[in-house]
């Protein structure tokens, strides 16, 4: 109950509580409004990672992987990557929403066989 009355109104909480403790009333509509900006946050990064995780046509990938674990796969930094990507060396990774590099199977076979072609590992 006072769960939903901090999430739901939590003017009318405040307005009760005013009679009983100013400070109270205060201390509780600054948690009500914590507990929105938590529940609006969660909302946005559950929806954020759903987007992320679905290709062009709104299907699930997969798998994805950032340049960080692409690079951390082949033991090269990640502006090594950028350069190669730069240089023309390797095609362009799609990106996501924010625009970060998102790469999928096929592109991560294709820069390990530049890397072992280049570097005879």
């Amino acid at each position: 109950m006072l769960r939903n009355s901090l999430i739901n109104n939590p003017l009318q909480l405040f307005q009760k509580c005013v009679r009983v403790s100013p400070g109270l009333a205060r201390l509780l509509l600054v948690l009500s409004v914590q507990v929105r900006k938590i529940l609006i946050f969660k909302f946005a990064v559950s929806q954020d990672q759903r987007t992320f995780n679905q290709g062009k046509g709104g299907e699930e990938v997969d798998q994805r992987l950032t340049i960080t674990e692409v690079a951390s796969m082949l033991g090269v930094s990640s502006k090594t990557l950028a350069r190669w990507e730069k240089n023309g060396k390797i095609r362009k990774p799609k990106r996501d929403w924010r625009g970060w590099r998102v790469y999928d199977p096929g592109d991560v076979q294709q820069i390990k066989e530049f890397h072992e072609a280049v570097f005879e590992v």
